[in-house]
């Protein structure tokens, strides 16, 4: 089940919580660990190096300054940690919480420039046969963040809640790569240089940022002192970016930026909690 559709289930807890008239009284520091489900919204990659070269069908006036080139990541549905150590006061809560988010990325090329923004025009050529591979691999985000939640008492065990938090994520995106290789076919560009506009790349590229989110969700009393229950979550986390060396490329030791977008996490999470007097 996608969480877009239990979003609609969760739509009446702030309702519950606003028209609950029994204040919750819980007291005492608390443990707590959660394991769910994330979905996380499309996103963009932009990169861009100085690099010099004219590739064989590029039409260039002069050497280039440098590229810039785009790409849309669309994440897969994911994996959600979280675990919690907090303090709560009557009907309100402070917690230290450290999340995990784990999306696969699916990768597709949308564009490249020339460095000062003119669109690159392309020729047929029959010198060189070009073959070009780009993935991405996983979209992690590990996150330390400080969450307030308002707690209110329900009938049947049942206590809703809202929150939100601020904090600093680490966010990284695994194995991307990059190749692209130029076999020469024809008489035209024998004795050139071998390997002379290849070009490989595979890196892990992390960057520190900040990160915001809310929460609603719902704790069950299975006991005196533990807690069973869903919550729902909303992540914001800024745009990060990262430079790394290609593994080849001409001229060698040449470098590139890769900088992406803004990200936005929906996660749904069972979690237990534990308190203590």
């Amino acid at each position: 089940m996608r969480i877009g559709i239990l979003l609609r289930i969760f739509a009446g807890l702030p309702v519950v919580a606003l028209f609950s008239q029994v204040q919750a009284q819980q007291v005492g520091w608390y443990l707590g660990a959660g394991v769910g489900m994330n979905d996380t919204g499309a996103f963009n990659q932009a990169g861009f190096n100085d690099d010099t070269l004219c590739y064989p069908a590029f039409v260039c006036d002069g050497a280039p300054a440098g590229y810039r080139w785009f790409y849309d990541l669309e994440p897969d549905s994911g994996m959600a940690l979280e675990f919690s150590a907090g303090r709560a006061w009557n009907d309100w809560r402070a917690e230290v919480a450290l999340a995990r988010l784990d999306n696969g990325i699916d990768q597709r090329f949308t564009g490249i420039e020339f460095l000062n923004g003119n669109p690159v025009r392309f020729i047929e050529q029959d010198d060189y046969r070009i073959s070009t591979r780009a993935s991405a691999g996983n979209l992690l985000i590990h996150s330390l963040a400080f969450n307030i939640y308002r707690d209110f008492a329900a009938a049947g065990g049942w206590t809703p809640y809202l929150g939100a938090g601020i904090g600093a994520a680490r966010a990284e995106l695994t194995e991307l790569y990059f190749e692209e290789r130029y076999t020469c076919i024809s008489e035209a560009c024998q004795g050139r240089p071998r390997g002379e506009f290849d070009s490989l790349q595979l890196a892990d590229l992390s960057d520190t940022v900040h990160t915001a989110q809310i929460f609603a969700g719902a704790d069950y009393d299975i006991a005196d002192e533990l807690k069973l229950g869903l919550k729902l979550a909303w992540r914001h986390v800024d745009e990060f970016s990262a430079v790394y060396s290609y593994l080849e490329h001409a001229p060698p030791s040449k470098s590139n930026t890769n900088s992406f977008g803004n990200t936005s996490h929906w996660s749904l999470i069972v979690e237990l909690k534990r308190f203590f007097e």
